[in-house]
């Protein structure tokens, strides 16, 4: 019976993940450690699983665990047209958010982000993208919210 249950639960977060990568609009650089942190555990438990496992709901549960590690090694953060992607646990609509700073980088292809809401920063991104479509986008997006470009290069 847990079999079929981690078979529904992987299955609905592979559709889920799906689902939010193809409405990201921004996607920002990835966090090369994580990814491949969680990317290397989860080969080193496939290969577990497929080397010790007896029955089939060994192989089933440890296929699980797995899955959940590659998708969210894979996971991507950014700007969706409603949402702020920023883990699993920071999702957030733009109508939560008072304000965006935009900072320039050393590489001038890179644009750093922080995402406010209140005083308080709640996402850090960066975005392999131009700043003033990245200006024009969030103005758009997130009407009625402050969109600061900075000078200062972080």
């Amino acid at each position: 019976m847990l079999d079929w249950l981690y078979i529904i639960v992987a299955l609905a977060l592979l559709a889920i993940f799906v689902a939010v990568q193809l409405r990201l609009v921004f996607r920002a650089l990835p966090n090369r450690f994580w990814r491949g942190f969680l990317l290397g555990w989860a080969v080193l438990i496939l290969i577990g699983t497929i080397w010790l496992s007896r029955t089939p709901s060994d192989y089933i549960s440890g296929i699980f665990i797995v899955i959940v590690l590659v998708l969210f090694g894979l996971r991507q953060q950014g700007f969706t047209k409603t949402w702020i992607i920023g883990g699993a646990t920071s999702t957030r609509a733009f109508t939560g958010v008072s304000e965006f700073v935009i900072y320039p980088t050393k590489d001038s292809a890179v644009q750093y982000v922080e995402v406010k809401a209140g005083d308080f920063i709640t996402n850090r991104f960066y975005f392999r993208t131009s700043q003033d479509q990245l200006t024009q986008f969030l103005q758009k997006q997130a009407a009625g919210r402050k969109v600061v470009v900075s000078k200062v290069v972080k």
